[in-house]
């Protein structure tokens, strides 16, 4: 069976991306099932419970982290043939490494900006200094998962644009 990922920033599309294709594959949001991702504290790692997602300070010294253990569980469940994987985590590098193939989803940084401030108040990345945090290293971090074998789609195209390219990617892997 075949697992892939498809990450990228947060605003880059992946949830919208997993809703379009979620009716000609099995899809799984990761970052929405509980169990799997966790804020942690930067420092002792230990689990941070309370936490404003558009606070500077929270997302300054907080990662968002996936329990890789929890992960492998849920691959257990996947039933079809190829399966799609959408989510971030600030562990990617050992996130990428339990899948056949990694698909980076990258866009402008003026477009995640504009995806980001039109979440609903409360949402990660809503803020104005949150969404200049997560853009700040956006081009060195695409690059490092490109150099690690994954494929980048650019997200200038239309949706069913971005949704023919990650199919023709899956095909050209199989």
């Amino acid at each position: 069976m075949k697992k892939i990922l498809i990450t990228g920033l947060a605003g880059s599309g992946k949830s919208t991306l997993a809703k379009l294709m979620s009716n000609e594959y099995e899809t799984y949001d990761i970052e929405t099932i509980e169990g799997i991702f966790h804020h942690v504290d930067r420092d002792t790692h230990e689990e941070v419970v309370e936490r404003d997602p558009n606070s500077i300070h929270s997302a300054n010294h907080t990662l968002w982290e996936c329990d890789l253990e929890q992960l492998k569980e849920l691959f257990v469940a996947q039933q079809d043939e190829v399966a799609l994987y959408f989510g971030v985590g600030s562990n990617i590098k050992e996130i990428a490494q339990l899948f056949d193939q990694v698909i980076v989803l990258s866009a402008t940084k003026e477009e995640i900006q504009a995806r980001l401030s039109e979440r609903h108040p409360g949402e990660y990345g809503q803020e104005p200094e949150v969404q200049k945090l997560i853009l700040e290293g956006k081009e060195a971090w695409e690059d490092s998962l490109r150099n690690d074998g994954a494929a980048v789609i650019s997200e200038l195209s239309s949706q069913e644009e971005v949704v023919q390219q990650v199919v023709a990617t899956i095909n050209q892997s199989a």
